[in-house]
């Protein structure tokens, strides 16, 4: 949404991006149910939690106000389940994950009142905020809170309704509760919180806590391939809130092609311009922060790893036995299963995809019943041992992907059957299982040839 703020994406023209963020949008409100709420990952599955719808509309809301095309009376909707979400302790009839198997009640309560601030904040961005409920959820129930980002959220909303005394008291406990971690909550880290409030704190221009915010947030950053989905949101939120800040940059460029944008100069070179040695110089009255992104195709295929997990991919005939990958023949159909698990006692949202080589398309998924059940009866393909329930699993063209709701070490395992459609002599990618929100968390199989010869049989 904000990429061409930040300068655009190498290869992609803002048409390009803009047309993958409308695909996004029309993706996010076909989950949405009547109620306003959102599912993970289809309408009503109820796996998604409160935080994370707010986290949808908060996306939809800004997309609209960057004219895209939203559904106006899907916002709406948005805004009243946001507001049912605000009701703190009505324990809100909307098709949402309030409750967790291990949480606490004062864990509960917490996710709630982390939900609520949250909703408060894009309501009141949104101008449907109410003044007095947010100064009762305040009073009442803002001491149940957390994290940071949580605080700077109610902080932010009081601000904009211009209740300045409770907001500046809120930006101060948000600024006490900064490097705070919780294990169990799949979308908090510190870098995370120190991220969203310091985009918050330039937003509402709370001055007076901006080089605390900005000494944290720089301490927190990490690589670009450690962050995961909340982190690199929100960091993009802080860097664009400064942006949308700055003055003018003054940048020269010598052999090199550069565009300017306000706060931010750039260029995008191939490898063959790094031969003209390009070179830049400020000429602008502050300092300015330098970028660099390098993208590119390895030379060689990934090795295998073992990070978080262990996993396991297998290739079989029909019946069951091993197939060997050098005489694969056009038409032939197989099953490809695939084995993981946690080496970890710890809560993760456990990512699965499987590439395919471009000579095999995936035919269908098998279900849990169809290989062997813990009742003792057996499926067509019972051989294959049990298969287990995932939140979410597609075909897509070139991977499968599945979804689990990890909690300790247990193992899972899907199988799918794939037909060999294309002779050719092609690389079978690696399967890979990651935890969504630990992207260090991640582990491999092993690339391997893949030989499909023509089908003899004509």
């Amino acid at each position: 949404l904000y990429a061409n703020d930040l300068g655009g994406v190498a290869g992609i023209t803002p048409l390009k991006a803009r047309e993958a963020v409308q695909t996004s949008i029309d993706r996010i409100l076909n989950r949405q149910g009547h109620d306003g709420a959102f599912g993970l990952w289809r309408v009503g599955d109820g796996y998604a939690n409160p935080w994370i719808g707010v986290y949808a509309t908060d996306f939809i809301q800004r997309s609209f106000e960057k004219e895209y095309i939203v559904n106006e009376s899907a916002l709406k909707s948005s805004y009243k389940a946001l507001k049912i979400i605000t009701k703190m302790e009505n324990y809100p009839n909307l098709n949402y994950k309030w409750r967790y198997n291990s949480d606490k009640s004062s864990r509960i309560k917490t996710r709630q009142a982390e939900a609520a601030a949250y909703a408060h904040y894009v309501l009141a961005r949104a101008g449907k905020a109410n003044l007095s409920d947010l100064r009762y959820f305040t009073d009442n129930h803002a001491n149940k809170m957390h994290t940071p980002l949580s605080w700077g959220h109610l902080g932010a909303a009081l601000t904009m309704m211009g209740d300045k005394s409770r907001a500046n008291a809120a930006f101060d406990s948000a600024k006490e509760k900064l490097g705070y971690e919780n294990d169990n909550d799949y979308y908090q880290t510190s870098l995370r919180d120190a991220a969203g409030l310091m985009a918050l704190v330039n937003e509402v221009k709370a001055v007076e806590s901006i080089d605390t915010v900005l000494t944290a947030f720089e301490s927190s950053l990490k690589l670009p391939n450690r962050l995961n989905t909340q982190e690199k949101a929100q960091t993009i939120l802080a860097i664009r809130s400064f942006i949308l800040g700055s003055e003018p940059v003054n940048i020269r460029a010598k052999n090199a092609k550069l565009t300017t944008n306000n706060g931010i100069a750039k260029s995008h070179l191939l490898g063959r311009d790094l031969r003209e040695k390009p070179s830049y110089i400020n000429n602008s009255t502050s300092d300015t922060w330098s970028s660099v992104m390098v993208s590119g195709s390895p030379l060689t295929a990934p090795e295998p790893q073992e990070n978080g997990f262990v996993i396991h991919k297998n290739m079989y005939t029909m019946s069951g036995e091993k197939v060997n990958l050098d005489t694969i023949q056009k038409g032939a159909k197989f099953i490809i299963k695939v084995d993981f698990r946690s080496t970890q006692n710890r809560s993760r949202q456990a990512v699965l995809a499987d590439l395919l080589p471009a000579g095999l398309e995936i035919e269908t998924i098998l279900l849990p019943e169809d290989g062997a059940l813990r009742n003792g009866k057996k499926g067509a393909f019972d051989w294959l041992g049990e298969l287990s329930n995932f939140q979410t699993q597609e075909m897509r063209d070139d991977r499968l992907i599945a979804v689990a709701e990890s909690r300790r070490k247990e193992s899972y395992a899907i199988a799918y059957i794939v037909r060999a459609v294309t002779s050719g002599d092609f690389i079978w990618p690696g399967a890979v299982v990651q935890d969504m929100y630990r992207p260090a968390d991640q582990s491999s199989t092993q690339s391997k040839r893949l030989i499909i010869s023509s089908d003899v049989r004509g």
